[in-house]
C-alpha cells in the first residue's frame, strides 16, 4: 500500500514541479512575459509560495511594494480586525482608469439607482474575496500571485484587461485566523515533509478557520457583528461589482469546486439570469483546468440559499456570485483518496480561477451589466407591485439597539427613514420620532425582502446552512408590515444614519439620594459592570417602581439598578461625574433620586422583598478545542467586546484542576459537555449547591439536566420498533430529502417569555423568537412551576424550514430554564442564546443570567411560617 501511495505522490510531485519539470511556478502563467521592476513573490519572499506559509505582516509588505512600484494597483485600508491587523482593499485597472476612477464608480452607483444599461464603454466590476477562513489558506496566498500578474503582466492582453475591468482585491478577509493557522503549520513543520493525515500539523481546522472571538465570518455578509464583516461589506456597497469571487478550502480528499451550486437550493430572490451566466464564466474555469487534467465540478454540494455568504451576497445585491473550493493541503503536503495534494498546487488553482474569472466577467461585460441593472429594476418593480408598502419598526425602550438595526440596514444600502407622523400596523402604535420606515420600492428592494420576510415553504427542504434569518425578528424589535393603503409619503421623515455606538443621553441631574439605571438601555449590563468593577454597592429591583427625581416622577420597569449616593468609596462629586460618563458613554437613560421613599408601594429602595445587592460575577468560560469558537465565541464576543466584562477562558478538559471557589458564574454552552466525567459532574453539581450559578445551552444543557437529576428519578423511555413491522421502503436517491422531514434547518421559533422573572427582566412584551437549530429542548422543572423562563408556542415556527415532526417535538416545551440548586442556581437554554452575535433577545437572557440570578429563588414549602420566611 505504502509503495502504491509511494509512487502517486512521485507522480503528482512532477505534475507540480517538485520533481523539476518545467512547470510554471504557482504565481506565474505560462507564456506570459513579466516587468522585471516589479518583484515577484518568491524574490519578495525569499522561498516559492507553497514552500511555506506567508505572515499577514509579509503579505502587506510584499503589496505595499506593488502599490509604490506600480501604477496599476492603488491601496485602500478598510478596517482592521480585532487584533488590530489592518484589511486591505487593492484597487486595480489601468492608469487612465485610475485617473477617473471615482468618476467611474459613481457613474455606475447611478446607474443601478436608475435601473440603467451601462454604456459600451464602461468597465466590468470584479470583486474577489480571499481568506475569510484562516485554515483555508492557499486562497490567502493567491493574492500576492494574482496581484503580482496584474501589476507586472506585459503584452496587450493584460492591457485589454486592465482597460476593461476594475479589480477589487480584499487582501485579506480574516487575518487573525489566518495567523493562527500559520502559527500552527509553522510551529509543527519541520526540515522534512510529513504527508501523514494525523500528523497533528494538518489539524487545528476549526480553530483557525474563525476570527479573534471564534466566528465564522463567511456567515457574516448579513448579519455585520463582526469589524471584518463590516469593512467588506461597507466596502462591497460602495462598489457594487457585477461579479464576485469567493475563495475557499474544503476536505483534503475533495477535488476542485466552482459555481453555479445545486440548482434546487437556489434564494428565490436571485433571477436564472444570474446562474446562466455564472454557469458562461464556469466555461472560462474549464479551459483553464482542462489542459492540466484538473479534477472538478460543479453544482453539487454547495447551495446559494443563506444570503449571508460571500457567494450568495453578491447575488441578492445584483451581481454573480462564484464559489471557489480547493481541497486542502492542511500543513503543506497531504495524502488523499486522490494523491497527495499540495499547498502549491492549491494556490496555483485558485489563481489560475482568478484570472479564469476576470477573463470571462471581461468577455461577459455588456451581459452582466444588462443584468445587474435588470435585477435592480425589477426588484423594484415587484416591490411596487407586491408585498407590503413598507416596514416599520421600534425599540422604544432601547434606543442603542434601533441604531444598531439601522447601521445594519445603512450598510446594505437600505434606506430608512424616521416615522414621520404616529402609525398603527400588524396591531401596533408607533409614534412619530420614535419609529423608522422601510420602504420597499427602493433600489435595494431585494435585501429588504431578505431582511423582513419570513418563508417557511420552500422548493427543497434541503439547506446548507440556517433556512431563516429575519433580522427584526431576531433583534427582537417592534415591528410591522405596512399595507399600501395605510401606507403614504408623508410617513417618511429624513433618512435614519444608523450607527454601531449607542445614542447620546444626557447627564443626569445630581442625585442627592442616588440614582436609578434603566435596565431595558443595550448596554445596561455593560455600565453595571463598570460600576461594580469602581466596587460601587448597588441593588436591583425585582418588580416596577416610581422614583422621586427633581422633575418629578419617574418609572422603571424589573431589572432597574439602584446606585445609593450614601457609604459609597466615592464621593458625591465623583461619582456624579461616574454617572454622567456612563450615560455617555454606554447610552444607558439614569435618573437622579431625591428621596428614599418611592410613590409605589412597597417598593421603597431599602426593602428586602423588591430590591438584592449585587456583587461584581466572576466568569468562567469553558470551551472545547484550542479557542473558543460557535457558541462558546459567540458568548466570549458578547460579554467581552460589546460589554467589558472580564472572564476567564479555560478548556473544558482543565475543569478537574480549576479551584471552582472563585467563580460566581461557569458557562458551559453548546458542545462543550463532550469532556465532562465522573469528576466533573461532582465538581459542577457540588459547586453550583454551594451557591454557583451554572449557565448551559444546546447539548451542554441536556447533559446538565441529567447530571442534576435526582438517581431515583425514572425517566423512561421509548418502547422500540416492533421487530416484525416492515417499514416502507425508499429509493436510495431520496435519502437526502428524506433525512429532512424530521429536521429544523436553523429556523426562529417563537417563544413565550415571562418578562417578570429575573432572566426576563428588560423584556417589554411577552414575545420572543429564538433560532432553533435541531430539536433539542429542555425537560419541564421537577416540582417547580415557576422555573420555565420561555416556552416554545404551540404554533412555534415564525421563519425558515423545520418538518411537521419536528415542530410537533418541540412545541409547547421548555426553551428556557431556572431553578435554584441548593444555594446556587441552575440555567438552562435549549439552544444558543448568542447565535451568530446577532440575537439581542437573546442575548439579554444570559446576561440577566449574571447580574440578576439572585432574585431566582425556589418555591417556598406551604408549611413555613411567616417567620421563616423573613429569616430566610
Amino acid at each position: 500500500m505504502r509503495g502504491r501511495m509511494l509512487a502517486v505522490v512521485a507522480v503528482i510531485a512532477a505534475w507540480m514541479g517538485l520533481g523539476g519539470t518545467a512547470l510554471a511556478a504557482p504565481h506565474e502563467m505560462p507564456g506570459t512575459t513579466y516587468d522585471p521592476a516589479i518583484p515577484s513573490p518568491t524574490q519578495a519572499l525569499g522561498f516559492e509560495l507553497g514552500e511555506h506559509p506567508v505572515r499577514h505582516d509579509q503579505l502587506v509588505s510584499y503589496l505595499s511594494t506593488l502599490d509604490r512600484l506600480s501604477d496599476r494597483l492603488v491601496i485602500e485600508q478598510i478596517g482592521q480586525t480585532h487584533e488590530r491587523r489592518p484589511i486591505l482593499l487593492l484597487k486595480v485597472t489601468s492608469p487612465a482608469n485610475h485617473a477617473r476612477l471615482e468618476q467611474l464608480r459613481t457613474d455606475h452607483l447611478a446607474r443601478i439607482e436608475a435601473g440603467t444599461d451601462a454604456p459600451t464603454d464602461a468597465p466590468v466590476f470584479v470583486w474577489a474575496n480571499y481568506g475569510v477562513h484562516g485554515a483555508e489558506a492557499s486562497g490567502k496566498d493567491a493574492v500576492l500571485a494574482t496581484a503580482y500578474h496584474l501589476t507586472a503582466a506585459t503584452g496587450p492582453e493584460i492591457e485589454r484587461t486592465l482597460d476593461t475591468a476594475v479589480v477589487l482585491i480584499v487582501a485579506i478577509l480574516n487575518p487573525d485566523g489566518h495567523m493562527l493557522r500559520v502559527g500552527r503549520v509553522d510551529r509543527f513543520g519541520g526540515q522534512a515533509t510529513v504527508t501523514d493525515p494525523a500528523h497533528h500539523q494538518h489539524g487545528g481546522w476549526g480553530d483557525a478557520r474563525v476570527n479573534h472571538y471564534g466566528f465564522d465570518l463567511n456567515r457574516q455578509w448579513l448579519l455585520l457583528s463582526q469589524p471584518e464583516a463590516q469593512a467588506w461589506v461597507t466596502a462591497w456597497q460602495k462598489w457594487v461589482p457585477q461579479v464576485s469571487l469567493d475563495h475557499h478550502e474544503m476536505g483534503s480528499n475533495a477535488t476542485f469546486y466552482f459555481h453555479p451550486g445545486e440548482p434546487k437550493r437556489v434564494n428565490a430572490l436571485i433571477s436564472q439570469r444570474q446562474t446562466d451566466l455564472a454557469d458562461a464564466i464556469a466555461q472560462y474555469h474549464q479551459r483553464a483546468l482542462d489542459p492540466d487534467g484538473v479534477l472538478y465540478y460543479a453544482e453539487e454540494g454547495f447551495d446559494n440559499f443563506y444570503v449571508g455568504k460571500g457567494s450568495t451576497y453578491p447575488q441578492v445585491n445584483g451581481g454573480v456570485g462564484i464559489l471557489f473550493e480547493a481541497g486542502t493541503a492542511a500543513g503543506g503536503a497531504i495524502e488523499t483518496d486522490n494523491g497527495l495534494r499540495t499547498y502549491a498546487e492549491n494556490i496555483r488553482l485558485q489563481f489560475r480561477t482568478s484570472l479564469s474569472s476576470i477573463a470571462g466577467a471581461v468577455a461577459l461585460r455588456r451581459e452582466l451589466r444588462t443584468s445587474q441593472a435588470r435585477f435592480f429594476r425589477d426588484a423594484k418593480a415587484t416591490a411596487r407591485s407586491t408585498g407590503p408598502a413598507a416596514y416599520v419598526v421600534a425599540a422604544p425602550n432601547d434606543p442603542a439597539l434601533a441604531q444598531r438595526f439601522l447601521a445594519v440596514l445603512a450598510t446594505h444600502g437600505v434606506q430608512a427613514h424616521v416615522l414621520a407622523e404616529s402609525l398603527e400596523a400588524g396591531g401596533q402604535r408607533f409614534e412619530a420620532g420614535g419609529a423608522y420606515v422601510v420602504p420597499t420600492a427602493q433600489r435595494q428592494a431585494a435585501m429588504v425582502r431578505a431582511i423582513f420576510e419570513t418563508p417557511t415553504a420552500f422548493l427543497e427542504n434541503v439547506f446548507y446552512d440556517v433556512s431563516a434569518w429575519t433580522l427584526p425578528l431576531a433583534y427582537d424589535l417592534q415591528w410591522a408590515p405596512v399595507a399600501r393603503g395605510a401606507y403614504r409619503d408623508r410617513l417618511l421623515g429624513a433618512l435614519a444614519q444608523g450607527s454601531f455606538t449607542p445614542a447620546p443621553v444626557s447627564a443626569p441631574e445630581v442625585g442627592s439620594y442616588g440614582y436609578v439605571l434603566r435596565w431595558s438601555d443595550r448596554y445596561a449590563p455593560r455600565a453595571l459592570g463598570r460600576l461594580l468593577r469602581e466596587g460601587l454597592r448597588v441593588r436591583v429591583a425585582a418588580a416596577p417602581f416610581t422614583a422621586s427625581t427633581p422633575g418629578g416622577t419617574a418609572s422603571f420597569d424589573r431589572g432597574a439598578v439602584f446606585v445609593p449616593a450614601a457609604d459609597q468609596p466615592l464621593s458625591a462629586e465623583a461619582l456624579h461625574a461616574l454617572m454622567s460618563t456612563v450615560a455617555a458613554e454606554d447610552g444607558v437613560v439614569i435618573a437622579p433620586v431625591v428621596s428614599g421613599r418611592t410613590p409605589t408601594p412597597g417598593t421603597d429602595f431599602g426593602g428586602r422583598k423588591t430590591w438584592v445587592t449585587i456583587e461584581e460575577p466572576e466568569i468562567l468560560l469553558l470551551f472545547t478545542g484550542g479557542t473558543p469558537t460557535a457558541d462558546a465565541g459567540e458568548a466570549w464576543w458578547l460579554l467581552d467586546e460589546q460589554h467589558h466584562l472580564p472572564v476567564t477562558l479555560r478548556p473544558a478538559a482543565d475543569l478537574r484542576r480549576l479551584d471552582l471557589s472563585r467563580y460566581t458564574h461557569i458557562l458551559a454552552l453548546g458542545g462543550v459537555a463532550s469532556s465532562f466525567g465522573a469528576v466533573e459532574k461532582a465538581a459542577l453539581t457540588a459547586w453550583t449547591e454551594a451557591g454557583g450559578v451554572l449557565v448551559a445551552s444546546g447539548s451542554a444543557a441536556q447533559w446538565a439536566q441529567s447530571a442534576f437529576a435526582d438517581d431515583d428519578e425514572d425517566e423512561g423511555g421509548k418502547d422500540g420498533a416492533d421487530a416484525t413491522d416492515d417499514p416502507a421502503r425508499q429509493d436510495y436517491a431520496s435519502m437526502e430529502v428524506a433525512e429532512t422531514r424530521d429536521a429544523i434547518a436553523g429556523a426562529l421559533f417563537a417563544t413565550d417569555i415571562d418578562p417578570s422573572h429575573p432572566l426576563g427582566f428588560g423584556h417589554g412584551d411577552r414575545k420572543l423568537a429564538v433560532m432553533k437549530v435541531g430539536t433539542g429542548t429542555l425537560d419541564w422543572p421537577a416540582e417547580d412551576p415557576f422555573a420555565v423562563v420561555a416556552r416554545f408556542d404551540a404554533e412555534p415556527l415564525l421563519a425558515g424550514y423545520a418538518s411537521a415532526g419536528a415542530i410537533a417535538e418541540v412545541a409547547g416545551k421548555p426553551a428556557v430554564t431556572a431553578q435554584a440548586r441548593g444555594s446556587g442556581t441552575l440555567i438552562l437554554f435549549a439552544d444558543n442564546p448568542t447565535f451568530r452575535g446577532t440575537s439581542p433577545g437573546t442575548e439579554r437572557l444570559l446576561l440577566n443570567a449574571l447580574f440578576m440570578n439572585r432574585h431566582i429563588r425556589a418555591p417556598r414549602s406551604p408549611d413555613l411560617s411567616e417567620d421563616d420566611h423573613q429569616s430566610e
